[in-house]
């Protein structure tokens, strides 16, 4: 009877692992695409043996393309340039059919090219035994198990993780208001958002301009749009006038981490006459 109940079991389940075939329907937001990001079905054996996941429009490129390059070597990325210029040049054809896949392809190619430069002259370390990380935030995975947006955003809280809901108590979020004066903070993660000034503004100032809920359907308000002083540090929409405008950027402002940290993109500055402490 137990075999039977077996096999009925299996029947009922509808999907099946994208590794290994088995039969396998649960949806969860930390299985993403590495290159799409659409939601993957992968049984949690699979999902420990790797780094990254690609869904069945992606399987070519599972040995090449991956979001996160810290753990690869010289000759490793190397060869997952090879791969991904062979796709380029010899499978996305015509080149006209095929222009936005051939585009991500050399953007990935690029980004392989600077991350070699950056080892080769020493500004990057080869990080072999580095954390899996969240393809949504970046964020590894002590910081985030990858649910960290839409319907699984709650069940990141530290009351729902393995040993949270041990009485200890949430810190508040800080104060933080419209108008607020503000720079990169404590949290800013390089990989995600970019480097934390460029050559036309070293160091990046701006303005909150709306204070929300993080991702969606959350009760604390624990995200900040805000707009960069200088354009370069910002994107751009046309309006309905067909004007282009600055648009503000979104970033977390005491969102909770896996590990019950708060997470702060930006920190408020002093302004002029100092009525705002630096946090």
């Amino acid at each position: 009877q137990q075999q039977q109940q077996q096999q009925q079991k299996q029947k009922d389940v509808v999907g099946k692992c994208i590794e290994c075939n088995i039969p396998y329907d649960e949806i969860s937001g930390a299985n993403l695409c590495s290159v799409c990001r659409d939601l993957i079905l992968i049984c949690p054996s699979c999902r420990n043996t790797l780094h990254e996941f690609h869904c069945e429009r992606h399987q070519r490129w599972k040995d090449a393309y991956f979001t996160f390059l810290e753990r690869f070597t010289v000759e490793e990325l190397e060869k997952q340039k090879e791969t991904l210029q062979s796709l380029h040049d010899s499978y996305y054809l015509p080149a006209k059919k095929h222009k936005n896949v051939r585009k991500t392809l050399r953007k990935q190619m690029e980004k392989i090219d600077a991350r070699v430069d950056d080892i080769k002259v020493g500004n990057a370390v080869v990080e072999q035994n580095a954390k899996r990380r969240c393809r949504t935030c970046f964020e590894s995975n002590d910081i985030c198990d990858g649910r960290c947006w839409g319907f699984w955003k709650h069940s990141q809280s530290p009351h729902h993780v393995q040993g949270g809901g041990n009485g200890s108590t949430l810190e508040p979020i800080m104060e933080a208001k419209v108008g607020d004066r503000v720079t990169v903070g404590p949290n800013w993660n390089e990989i995600r958002l970019g480097g934390r000034g460029s050559q036309q503004d070293p160091v990046r100032l701006g303005t909150v301009v709306n204070i929300k809920s993080w991702a969606s359907g959350g009760d604390e308000l624990d995200c900040v749009a805000v707009k960069w002083d200088k354009s370069v540090d910002c994107g751009r929409r046309r309006n309905t006038s067909g004007t282009e405008e600055q648009q503000s950027e979104i970033y977390r402002w005491g969102v909770v981490a896996r590990n019950g940290q708060r997470m702060y993109d930006v920190r408020r500055v002093v302004t002029g006459d100092g009525d705002v402490n630096a946090r």
